[in-house]
């Protein structure tokens, strides 16, 4: 089943205990877009939301699932269904949770199915199983018939991936490596898919630079493009060891764009450990590329970042999508501000760059779920976030992370209200850290 097919609506009989050691009784089980339903004889249906099912375990052809309140359903006598109930139990609850792991966009390769091994890092454990396999524009989705799916921004993956023994050799930024095979003539697809996807994502991020820049020479812009695919924060050091002079011109580029912002938050900082990366929107050309840095601020244990999208030739501050903006969120315009552990602010500058790269990837570079207050969370139009949370430890760490943002409406106010959020974070503690202006 591709995942651009819905399931057909699906009902079978099963008998079915609701919080063990329960007697299983006779019911219907039908599942839905986001619930399961159990039906028993004269008693009102059961509703199960997908999304608070921790875990699915088989043995002897009996369902065990796990809720998030800690309530086991078990499932059993499905007979010859069982295979198919299961099949789009896993489908529906997979599609949920992809959702809340912000992966909408557009599907470049369809569900293949595979064997992965993956670790983790050179002290853990791998994980390994059978699994389906689904490349998206920018993220690769490993999708275990057990256990929790993985979604892989192709901008962790570091070098070139290998084929050996039949198998496909994928090195991640964090230490981690995955394996997949048993695909038959499908590894080379989707090996050749991988790349051809790679060479996509540097020529959309050499083409930004190039309109940025367009003075620029053309052959360091693509030595520049290789390092910054697709979101991949690249420190100053690098840059300029590839590309010489780039990190100049852009900084100079951006500086007649947003009115000194990136000047000033270098010079409140240290420039020497900025980072700079480039992000294509999430709608493409409709809302054009990002282009994005990270600037440690070590007097007030802050990492700054400030960001530029280019867009039909109209570079404009910040790359907020614009629909995740409102009047009441503050403008469309603004820079964001992280904490910094004190080791983190006199690191390499590689030790930081990594773990905050990864969040922004994992969060597709939306801001929104970031600084959306706990309240505004609760609100009806946010429920998806609070899914995200569960899902995304990424998500969680920038949340925890997180101290405010800065609206850009005139520079002088911009100015004064980062000097505000400055002398905030310099002296107060990690656990009251967000900072609201004039508070």
């Amino acid at each position: 089943m591709t995942p651009d097919q819905t399931p057909e609506p699906f009902t079978c009989k099963l008998r079915a205990a609701i919080t063990e050691p329960g007697d299983p009784r006779a019911a219907e089980a039908a599942i839905e877009a986001e619930t399961l339903r159990l039906t028993f004889a004269a008693a009102v249906p059961v509703i199960v939301p997908l999304r608070e099912i921790e875990k699915i375990e088989l043995h002897d052809y009996t369902l065990r699932l796990a809720l998030e309140d800690g309530d086991t359903i078990v499932l059993r006598d499905l007979g010859y269904r069982f295979e198919d109930f299961l099949r789009v139990l896993h489908h529906h609850r997979n599609e949920l949770i992809l959702t809340d792991m912000l992966a909408a966009e557009a599907i470049r390769t369809p569900d293949l199915e595979a064997e992965f091994i993956y670790t983790a890092g050179p002290d853990d454990p791998p994980q390994s199983g059978k699994c389906r396999v689904r490349l998206y524009e920018t993220a690769l989705a490993i999708l275990p018939e057990s256990g929790e799916i993985m979604k892989i921004p192709l901008g962790c993956i570091e070098g070139d991936i290998g084929l050996e023994d039949y198998w496909l050799h994928i090195s991640l930024d964090n230490g981690g490596r995955l394996r997949l095979g048993k695909m038959g003539n499908r590894l080379d697809f989707l090996k050749r898919t991988l790349e051809d996807r790679f060479d996509i994502l540097v020529k959309q991020t050499a083409a930004s630079l190039a309109e940025l820049i367009p003075d620029f020479e053309t052959g360091l812009i693509r030595h520049a493009a290789a390092l910054l695919r697709d979101g991949r924060a690249v420190s100053r050091e690098q840059i300029e060891t590839q590309a010489p002079g780039l990190w100049q011109k852009l900084a100079e580029r951006i500086g007649t764009i947003d009115e000194g912002a990136l000047a000033h938050l270098l010079s409140q900082g240290d420039p020497t450990k900025a980072a700079v990366g480039c992000k294509r929107g999430l709608m493409g050309d409709l809302t054009g590329d990002m282009i994005w840095f990270l600037i440690p601020i070590p007097t007030s244990r802050t990492l700054a970042m400030e960001a530029i999208t280019v867009q039909a030739s109209e570079p404009v501050a910040d790359g907020e999508e614009r629909e995740e903006e409102t009047a009441e969120s503050g403008g469309g315009n603004a820079t964001y501000f992280f904490h910094l552990d004190d080791p983190s602010a006199n690191a390499e500058t590689s030790d930081w760059i990594g773990p905050f790269n990864r969040a922004f990837l994992a969060v597709n570079f939306r801001r929104e779920p970031i600084y959306l207050s706990d309240s505004k969370l609760q609100e009806p139009r946010h429920r998806s976030y609070r899914y995200s949370l569960k899902r995304l430890p990424e998500l969680r760490m920038l949340r925890e992370r997180f101290i405010g943002r800065v609206s850009h409406r005139t520079p002088e106010q911009w100015r004064e209200d980062v000097e505000e959020l400055l002398r905030f974070a310099a002296v107060s503690p990690q656990e009251t850290r967000r900072w609201q202006k004039g508070a």
